[in-house]
């Protein structure tokens, strides 16, 4: 089912995947649509990606949303590489871009379970 209001946080980084890339444009957040949908556009001009279209450049992508029920929040989990990994929070993935490259799709499954009583 697609998720609407999901928290998305995006970071261009540098070739270590841990550091960000500090430029106008390099971080930035979204909200899914009612669709679950989201785009991400980048229209980045900074010497470090000079010279890398033929490289790709990594872009760690967080997910979040809390949800009240019953006047508890609820943090949703997310995950990630086709159901397998942990993707909630701050743990997030890391996706490859490259110049030029559009529509990139990006799926990310909602594992949240509720206790009902």
């Amino acid at each position: 089912l697609p998720i609407k209001d999901v928290q998305i946080a995006y970071t261009l980084l540098h070739e270590d995947e841990l550091t960000p890339i500090d430029c106008d444009g390099c971080t930035g957040t979204r909200v899914t649509t009612e669709g679950g949908a989201f785009d991400i556009t980048f229209n980045v001009d900074h010497q470090i990606l000079y010279e890398k279209n033929s490289r790709e450049i990594p872009v760690k992508v967080t997910f979040s949303k809390r949800t009240n029920v019953d006047s508890r929040n609820i943090d949703h989990k997310f995950l990630c590489n086709n159901g397998e990994d942990d993707c909630s929070g701050d743990i997030g993935m890391i996706i490859y871009l490259s110049h030029l490259q559009f529509r990139e799709q990006l799926n990310v499954y909602d594992d949240t379970s509720v206790p009902f009583s």
